[in-house]
């Protein structure tokens, strides 16, 4: 899960199972293609439930859970249209 602002955001990691911490990041320019999106709310799901106890057996820690996302559109790449 991420949030954004002009300057960059927050993010919260996974660093194993049981433990997490919150980390800073700089703002990534959308690519060709791509689209910025400023998170306002971001849901956990079933598998970052078990990503976060351990129990999924493909995790890669640390790693940012999160895909279930509501937000607005900050920037766009080149080439996008709609």
């Amino acid at each position: 899960m991420t949030t954004r602002s002009a300057e960059g955001g927050r993010a919260g990691r996974i660093l194993a199972p049981g433990a997490t911490d919150i980390v800073s990041q700089t703002r990534p320019a959308p690519a060709a293609g791509e689209v910025l999106i400023g998170v306002k709310r971001a849901g956990i799901c079933g598998t970052d439930v078990h990503i976060f106890e351990g129990s999924y057996g493909l995790a890669a820690y640390p790693l940012v859970p999160g895909h279930e996302l509501a937000g607005t559109v900050l920037e766009v790449g080149d080439g996008v249209r709609h």
